[in-house]
Formats: C-alpha cells, sequence, structure tokens
C-alpha cells in the first residue's frame, strides 16, 4: 500500500513541475488555478511553434518589449495559432511602416489588461481589449468566433489563452470613416499636398481635444521634471463637433446607425452647401477680419455633415421612423425624422456598401441620400409674439402704439387638444395714421424663399377666451342667420372687417445700409398691389410671395455677435382715411408669425422645364 502511494506522489510531482506541453487535453478551469509556464508571455509565445508566427509579429513592431516581465504589467493575451491569419500582410504593413496600424488592429485586439479567467461554469462576459475594442467570452469556450484550445495557463506577468482563430478587428464608426478618407488619399496622392483637404474626416478631426489615459499607458522612465516618460500612450478620444451632436461615434459601447459619402461626394455637397452660405463683405470690413470666409467653410461643412448619425438606442423603432442626433440640440426636431427609413426609397437605402462597425452600422454612398432641403435649406419661422424679433429700426416700425397686446389663440383640434397660435395686436398709435411693422428675418440663406403670413382677422376678439373661438363663432352665426353657418351674419361686437397692407423686404447692401426705400416688393408681378386679409377663418395663412436674399445671415444674432441682421420684412397697413371712417377696413393686424419656405428649381428630365419643388 505505502508502494502505491509512493508511485502516486511521484507522478504528482512529475506533472506538477512541467509546465506546459505542447498538448492541451486537459484543461483546468477554476479561476486562475491553471497550467503554469515558469516565464514571461513572450517567452511562452517564442518557446511553442505554433504560436511562432504571432511571436514574430509581436517582435517585428517591436512590442515584444511590453510582454517581458520587467516592465512589471499583467496582461491577459489571447494567442491565435499559425494558419488563423494574415501573417505576411502585416509584416508588409510593417515594412511599409505602418507598424502602430499592426499594433493597434491586431496585436492589441489580443491582449487585455484585465485579469481574465474562464469557467464553463461562469456566466458569458465582456472582455475589453486593450485597443478598447469588445469580445464576449462565453461558458461553452468562444471568445468571439473562435474557440479557446488552452486556457488560463499563468505566465510570471500574464495569463496566456491559444485560440483557433484569430479576432477580427472591428473599426468604430470614426475609425470606419478615417479608414474610408485614407483609401481615398492613396488613390488620389495629389490631394495630401492641398493646404486645406475637404473631407468629413479631416473637418472632425480638427476639433479632436484627446487626453492621456494614465491607468491605461505604459511608461518606462521620467524626465528631468519627474514626469513620466510614456512608451505607449492611450488616448482617451473626445470631440467637440461630435459631442455637440451628441454623436460620439468613436465610443465602443455605443449604438449608432451612420450615412457615410465618399470623400468625393462630401466635398460636392460641400460645395453645394457653400453657394447657400454667401456673406455679406459687410461683415469683413466692420469687423477686419474673414469671418465671412471661415463661417462659410464651417457650416457648409457642418451643413454637409448634417442628418449623418442615428442613436440608435434613442430610435425604438427603426423600422417606422429614425430621428437623427442632430435634433438633440435644435428645437425644430421634426427636420430631422425620417419616416420608413429601410424602405426602397428611403434614407438607408441605395447605399454602395453595408459595414458592421464595433459600435454600430455604416451605409457608404457615391451618392447622397439626403438632398439640400433635408440637410439645410430648410423652413424658417419667425414668431411675432416674440418681440425680440419685431425690428428696432424706426423706419420700419412706426405708428404703433407703445404697448403691444398679446395673447395665445387656442383652437380646439378635438380629443381635448389644442393648437397654440401666439399672436400681437399690430394696432394705430392714433386714428389718422396705418402702423408699420418690421420683422427681422434672422440666420436667412443666400437663396430663395417663398414668404407667407400667418394671422387672424380681427372678429377674433369678440371671445376673449379665444378657446374654441371658431365653434362659438359657428354656434352664434346659427342663431343669427337661421342654421346656415354663416359668421359674416354676426351681430359682431367688433365689425367684420378685413385689412389692406403692402409686404416689402430690405435688405442690407455691401456696405452695410439699408436703402432708404424698398424696391423688393415681394407680391409678383405688380409691385404696387395691396394685399387683403380674409375674415373667414379663426387662423389664416397668406402667401406674399417669393424672395431671393443676395447673402446669407446663417448664425446671425445668435452664436456670433458680430453678425447684424442682414433683411426685414416690413408689412405696411395701407388704409385710406375714407376706408377707416366708413368701416370698410380695419388698421388692426393679428400676426402670428412669418413662415419662409425654401423654394427649389428642379429641372425635369422629359421636357427640360423648370418645375418649383416647395417643401
Amino acid at each position: 500500500m505505502r508502494k502505491i502511494l509512493n508511485i502516486t506522489l511521484v507522478l504528482f510531482t512529475v506533472l506538477s513541475i512541467i509546465s506546459c506541453s505542447d498538448t492541451w487535453d486537459e484543461h483546468y478551469h477554476d479561476g486562475n488555478k491553471g497550467l503554469s509556464y515558469d516565464g514571461s508571455l513572450i517567452d511562452y509565445l517564442k518557446s511553442h511553434e505554433e504560436l511562432s508566427d504571432f511571436a514574430q509579429l509581436v517582435t517585428a513592431t517591436g512590442f515584444d518589449r511590453e510582454l517581458e516581465t520587467k516592465t512589471g504589467q499583467f496582461f491577459t493575451l489571447m494567442a491565435p495559432v499559425n494558419g488563423t491569419f494574415d501573417k505576411e500582410t502585416y509584416l508588409d504593413m510593417i515594412n511599409d511602416g505602418r507598424k502602430e496600424e499592426v499594433i493597434k488592429s491586431f496585436i492589441k485586439n489580443h491582449i487585455t489588461r484585465m485579469d481574465v479567467s474562464y469557467s464553463p461554469d461562469a456566466a458569458a462576459k465582456s472582455i475589453r481589449m486593450w485597443n478598447a475594442k469588445i469580445f464576449s467570452m462565453t461558458p461553452d469556450a468562444h471568445i468571439g468566433d473562435a474557440t479557446i484550445i488552452s486556457d488560463n495557463i499563468k505566465c510570471k506577468n500574464g495569463i496566456i489563452y491559444t485560440l483557433d482563430n484569430s479576432l477580427p478587428f472591428q473599426p468604430n464608426i470614426y475609425e470606419k470613416i478615417e479608414i474610408e478618407h485614407n483609401k481615398w488619399l492613396a488613390n488620389h496622392p495629389e490631394a495630401a499636398e492641398e493646404e486645406e483637404l475637404i473631407s468629413l474626416y479631416t473637418f472632425l478631426s480638427k476639433y479632436n481635444q484627446d487626453s492621456l489615459d494614465v491607468a491605461h499607458s505604459i511608461s518606462r522612465d521620467y524626465d528631468e521634471n519627474g514626469n513620466p516618460i510614456y512608451v505607449d500612450s492611450v488616448m482617451i478620444r473626445n470631440n467637440s463637433i461630435l459631442v455637440g451632436l451628441d454623436a460620439m461615434i468613436y465610443e465602443e459601447d455605443s449604438n449608432y446607425t451612420a450615412i457615410i459619402p465618399s470623400v468625393s461626394a462630401f466635398q460636392e455637397r460641400y460645395n453645394e452647401a457653400k453657394s447657400y452660405l454667401n456673406y455679406n463683405p459687410y461683415i469683413d470690413s466692420k469687423n477686419n477680419t474673414n469671418l465671412c470666409d471661415s463661417l462659410q467653410k464651417y457650416f457648409a461643412t457642418s451643413f454637409a455633415m448634417s442628418d449623418m448619425f442615428y442613436n440608435m438606442n434613442v430610435n425604438k423603432y427603426p423600422q417606422d421612423s429614425v430621428v437623427s442626433t442632430t435634433y438633440n440640440r435644435l428645437s425644430d426636431w421634426q427636420n430631422h425624422v425620417y419616416y420608413n427609413p429601410f424602405n426602397e426609397d428611403g434614407i438607408f437605402s441605395g447605399y454602395n456598401e453595408k459595414f458592421n462597425c464595433s459600435n454600430g452600422t455604416v451605409y457608404m454612398y457615391d451618392n447622397y441620400p439626403l438632398s439640400v432641403t433635408d440637410q439645410f435649406f430648410k423652413k424658417k419661422e419667425y414668431l411675432c409674439y416674440d418681440l425680440s424679433n419685431l425690428s428696432s429700426e424706426t423706419s420700419f416700425t412706426k405708428n404703433i402704439v407703445t404697448d403691444y397686446e398679446r395673447f395665445v389663440l387656442l383652437i380646439q383640434n378635438g380629443n381635448n387638444t389644442y393648437t397654440e397660435h401666439p399672436l400681437v395686436t399690430i394696432a394705430p398709435s392714433k386714428p389718422s395714421v396705418s402702423p408699420h411693422v418690421g420683422i427681422n428675418m434672422t440666420n436667412n440663406l443666400s437663396a430663395t424663399y417663398d414668404i407667407y403670413m400667418v394671422y387672424s382677422p380681427n372678429w377674433i376678439l369678440s371671445y376673449p377666451s379665444y378657446e374654441k373661438a371658431y365653434e362659438t363663432a359657428m354656434e352664434d352665426s346659427l342663431a343669427y342667420d337661421g342654421g346656415k353657418g354663416d359668421i359674416s351674419k354676426i351681430n359682431w361686437k367688433i365689425p367684420i372687417q378685413s385689412t389692406k397692407f403692402r409686404a416689402l423686404v430690405y435688405e442690407r447692401d455691401d456696405a452695410g445700409k439699408y436703402p432708404s426705400s424698398s424696391k423688393s416688393y415681394v407680391l409678383k408681378p405688380t409691385k404696387g398691389d395691396k394685399f387683403e386679409t380674409r375674415v373667414t377663418n379663426v387662423v389664416d395663412t397668406l402667401y406674399l410671395g417669393s424672395y431671393t436674399f443676395n447673402h446669407a445671415y446663417y448664425d446671425s444674432n445668435e452664436q456670433s455677435q458680430l453678425l447684424p441682421t442682414g433683411a426685414v420684412l416690413q408689412i405696411q397697413v395701407d388704409v385710406t382715411t375714407k376706408e377707416f371712417n366708413n368701416y370698410q377696413y380695419s388698421r388692426n393686424l393679428y400676426l402670428s408669425k412669418i413662415i419662409l419656405v425654401p423654394r427649389v428649381e428642379e429641372e425635369t428630365e422629359s421636357d427640360q422645364i423648370l418645375t418649383v419643388k416647395q417643401r
């Protein structure tokens, strides 16, 4: 019995001193209590023939120094066996001076600074690699799509796993944009000499505000000032433009869908956007800067990248509709909603390539799936209720009572819901004059807009509550008109009258001056014609005509206080004394808002006739 016991002890001792054999038929799955190797991670790689290809790449990049024991670092290494990756391609990249690319996309894709142990009895866990990519380790011995051959091998400075396949590097969306930029640049080497290369990547990279991740960077020594010298710096990405858009497409634990045009397509849209951003040269002469050029370049690029990114953690029902991240910083969120995006004519159709990134999906296009009206040439509204929009120029706003009457008209939609229409009363300061009001049209583009005025007739004041005004008026009309429902038959407390007026546009010239009199009547073709308000509705919308702005004033009076207001729409009430005294017309206006609708001219293929498309 003692003899048998001694033999057993000898066998156990022999097994315990064997570091690691070249076979892995026996596995230990109890935390880090697996096989042991009396050496460093790089020693293990170099001593095992089936890992020689991986060891060669690590050494060729100089990364073998990071896997030595003297660094004092601890890693978990997922080493793919020979024949599971294209070693020669990586060696060619190293010889071409792309060593750092190989380290990031391949070597660091297989190393984590975490202490990772495998057990078939443990739940699946996420492993963040040194390059921030995330893989899942599952109870059935898989890491990503690779199967674990050997696990929990303890070395002096970490743990080694061997895999039957390499772990594919999946770029995040930001990295994919950089990759596509570099591909394009390789095919257009002359562009590298351009002083200012226009592309989505070059624009975004200007706003990187990265910081050092001290916890995950490696230092070897200290400089003369006592600061650590980092031989491997891990940076934490932070991009102010993307943060402002709430589109952190560089974060690995996010989930975005992105529309990425080719560099050529982006440049084409950029140049198109510039034509909508012809700023008044007066701005530069006033401030002695190149502000016009700077604003044009910045906003042309911003316009070209509008509505490119979609946070899929927010968009819960993407088959029905998606909202871009652009809406988060803008009040007009409805301009950034796209319905049925995956349909045949949706924004995620017609792509050249679909690519799955580590943090979402990219749809790549040679032609934009978004039009200029989708991206930046938008409808604009100016609330007359907001008195800051009423021009302070006395030549534009005059003969008006000092105390504007302001109220909100509520129109019932049914189901106890109401539509709000803020109104301001434009009343003459005395009976003998007609009021003029100037409304600043800010943030316009140098383009053509159709102009509309939203107003209410003066009978609205007969209903002080303003709620259900039209419904109540109709009930009153039934009593006065034998059930025919003609509101003109009501015995109004205020006579039912319309108002006559003219509408003109005043725009600054290149010297920054407003003209003394405007030739820009928005009514076409006869500039002298007058408009007349209708009286039968609660709220009405009147088309005033179209106007082409010579200059853009986008961003005026908002982010940059250097930009003046560029154009004023003046409403001139024009009612004669006789018309006023005979109660034919009123000199009051009840204005809600001014609407500018983009006018886009499209040439049809069939007859080459220019048609107007309004959005």
